[in-house]
């Protein structure tokens, strides 16, 4: 709420509960408020802006043949981007060892963020290309019905 400014920024951060798989409707109005009752019926409506939650799903793949140099900063990047509607498919390449990634691809617990907050789903899917090279069976359609679009 901006009170009785010229020059009022429109700008609010709002933190909204992501539900998959379902369209969420939302309506944002502006008032010009000139009093203290909370009835808006009495305060000059200005405009409003209507929009929805949940139209797109993404999936983020990542070709590596490497290890992760900032493991903290990747999980945490993750528990954040766990509350949006993607998945990510991380592609081993080369004989490196992986097992960060197979970490990060948490199928038996939720991944925690290094301050302990925990993702709101499994979004990582990790497959190493030489186990698929090597057994010529179709890697796409085995790697993608893993994913986990929630």
């Amino acid at each position: 709420m901006i009170l009785n400014c010229l020059n009022p920024k429109f700008a609010k951060k709002f933190v909204i509960d992501y539900n998959f798989e379902m369209v969420q409707r939302l309506r944002f109005c502006v008032y010009d408020i000139d009093n203290s009752t909370y009835d808006l019926s009495d305060d000059d409506f200005l405009g409003e802006l209507e929009c929805t939650l949940g139209q797109h799903y993404f999936v983020l793949l990542i070709l590596t043949d490497g290890v992760i140099t900032d493991m903290d900063r990747t999980r945490a990047a993750i528990v954040e981007a766990s509350r949006l509607p993607m998945s990510i498919i991380i592609v081993g390449v080369g004989g490196a060892d992986f097992s960060a990634m197979e970490f990060l691809d948490s199928d038996d617990r939720l991944l925690l963020s290094p301050m302990g907050e925990a993702a709101a789903r499994d979004i990582v899917q990790f497959v190493p290309f030489r186990y698929f090279h090597v057994s010529n069976k179709s890697e796409p359609s085995t790697c993608c019905s893993r994913v986990k679009i929630q």
